[in-house]
């Protein structure tokens, strides 16, 4: 069981990281995935809805370690 932030760190020091959701039809999983319709159509960089799935928190962490993690010049 590994957490999202580690495979964040894995993902950007060139581990390949996979999310994989399986289960019977009409079981959740686009959900999972993806979210609530209405989460994704109201997300933005700054508000994470409780009702999103993993590709939005995902994208939104990546973005965010970006930002905390590169050097400026």
């Amino acid at each position: 069981n590994v957490d999202q932030e580690t495979i964040i760190e894995e993902a950007f020091e060139g581990f390949n990281s996979c999310i994989m959701a399986y289960g019977q039809t009409g079981s959740g999983k686009t959900h999972t995935i993806f979210g609530s319709t209405d989460s994704i159509q109201t997300m933005t960089s700054q508000y994470l809805h409780d009702e999103m799935g993993l590709v939005p928190r995902i994208v939104d962490s990546l973005f965010n370690y970006l930002e905390l993690n590169t050097e400026k010049k």
